[in-house]
């Protein structure tokens, strides 16, 4: 082997490395295997050529020839084979935005790759991930022909970031005689509501009232006077939409709640609402717009966005604003943690489960009707 070896060189090797492993090494293989390998057959280290190592080379100069699965010290390669490469690629978009139904793979596959998926794969998305990925995801089927899939395994090794930094998480919380956060008082006790009836809560969009109603509820014998539910829409609009909303709204102002219309979340830092709050609970927020899929999208996400810039002016120091989603795409596609705004820092997310809320429906967000 020559002193010296060009970028082609080591390029050349390491792909003949990874498309022909030692017997018994099955792909994908690990870079750290891939290196010693490199070192036997050169008589050098990686870093003698390439100072920043093999994984830094194979990312900048083999992205087409190799798949890098994982990360870090726990990375992996494989040969990118037109099959590889759409296993990975659907791995990704599953991890990104699962659940997710099939037919949105589909979509998203066709606008990265201005293509269907079954002109370079005949048998079609769902045959390909039944053969490919069956043993990685779940697909549960829907209507139809259509499912829904899901990663098995989030915290697999090629998805390694997260588990270790979230069991250490888990567990320090779970230890917390204490619990003050949201989540940290879920994972202490996730059977229960989380809230008290001290807690200061503003609930947006509540639409018939009814998580609202059901949080004082859940407060009886105590008082819901610190609790304030609120819609976007007028008592008007509301009464002739839900046939629930007249005796929920009842039973709140019973329990000593407050109920208010015509309150813009995005508008919060305009609107006096009574004080500051611990918490702001906005359930699965939406526009309610019909005018297609990439415009729903960036609408939502400008509704997020504008809301939790808003926030901050109604929420105590150390109070929290809650955004409950449905956890796949498009829903994921909102990005809600990438949403930014000065005074807030994510914190997380933990399972909302809907029949701990008695009493409580989730209503669809249709043409806004609202009165002026």
């Amino acid at each position: 082997m020559a002193d010296t070896l060009s970028t082609e060189d080591i390029s050349e090797l390491i792909i003949t490395i990874v498309k022909n492993p030692p017997e018994g090494v099955k792909p994908p293989i690990h870079v750290a295997q891939v290196a010693q390998l490199f070192k036997k057959k050169t008589g050098k280290q990686i870093k003698e050529y390439h100072k920043y190592g093999m994984l830094n080379f194979i990312s900048k100069h083999l992205t087409s020839e190799l798949i890098v699965l994982g990360e870090g010290k726990d990375a992996f390669v494989r040969l990118a084979t037109p099959t590889a490469v759409a296993i990975h690629w659907i791995r990704i978009c599953v991890f990104e935005h699962g659940p997710i139904l099939i037919s949105m793979i589909g979509r998203l596959y066709r606008e990265e790759h201005d293509k269907h998926f079954n002109e370079g794969f005949p048998m079609g998305l769902t045959k390909f991930v039944q053969e490919y990925l069956s043993k990685e995801m779940s697909l549960e089927n829907q209507k139809g022909q259509e499912y829904l899939v899901d990663l098995i395994d989030r915290s697999s090794r090629f998805f390694t970031t997260s588990k270790k930094k979230r069991k250490a998480t888990e567990a320090k919380i779970l230890d917390t005689e204490k619990a003050f956060t949201l989540k940290e008082r879920l994972l202490a006790a996730p059977e229960d509501i989380p809230f008290r009836h001290t807690d200061r809560v503003l609930v947006l969009g509540d639409a018939d009232f009814s998580w609202s109603a059901s949080l004082a509820c859940f407060f009886q014998p105590q008082p819901a006077e610190n609790l304030v539910g609120t819609a976007f829409e007028s008592f008007a609009s509301l009464k002739k939409k839900y046939d629930t909303f007249q005796g929920n709204k009842q039973a709140l102002e019973k329990c000593g709640a407050t109920c208010l219309d015509s309150v813009d979340a995005t508008r919060l830092h305009a609107t006096e609402l009574g004080g500051s709050f611990d918490f702001i609970v906005f359930n699965f927020p939406h526009t309610g717009t019909d005018e297609g899929l990439d415009h729903s999208i960036q609408e939502n996400q400008q509704l997020v966005q504008r809301f939790l810039a808003s926030a901050p002016a109604l929420l105590k120091p150390d109070g929290e604003v809650i955004v409950t989603l449905i956890r796949r795409y498009p829903y994921t596609a909102w990005k809600i943690k990438e949403q930014t705004s000065p005074g807030l820092q994510y914190m997380g997310a933990v399972l909302f489960d809907p029949a701990v809320y008695q009493g409580y429906k989730h209503q669809a967000t249709t043409q806004i009707d609202r009165d002026t």
